[in-house]
């Protein structure tokens, strides 16, 4: 799970069949700033989801916090966790794909 100090609670994962994938890191990689870059083990014909928790209580600075999605290098989604979502309890934002219409989603 990529966890970054500026987001303090916030949990990313990417699940294939209910279960989070185990991820890694290369270690010599240079990372951007705000930046977390995590690789797992791809499987061909099986779709993933992204989880994106964003815990009970998190104190945003602003109104809402954007995550920008990246896969194989190219963007896919730009899920949204805003401050009211967080009040009642966890905030999951969980991504299947790139939103090609409003009511297609490409896997």
């Amino acid at each position: 799970m990529a966890i970054m100090e500026e987001l303090p609670g916030v949990e990313i994962s990417v699940f294939v069949d209910g279960q989070a994938l185990p991820e890694y890191c290369d270690h010599a990689r240079n990372e951007q700033e705000h930046t977390q870059t995590r690789y797992i083990e791809a499987v061909s014909g099986k779709e993933f989801q992204i989880h994106i928790t964003v815990p009970e209580g998190f104190e945003h600075i602003g109104d809402c916090l954007i995550f920008e999605i990246y896969v194989d290098g190219k963007w896919t989604a730009s899920p949204v966790s805003r401050k009211s979502m967080c009040g009642n309890g966890k905030d999951v934002r969980i991504s299947e794909g790139q939103q090609w219409t409003r009511k297609t989603v490409r896997k």
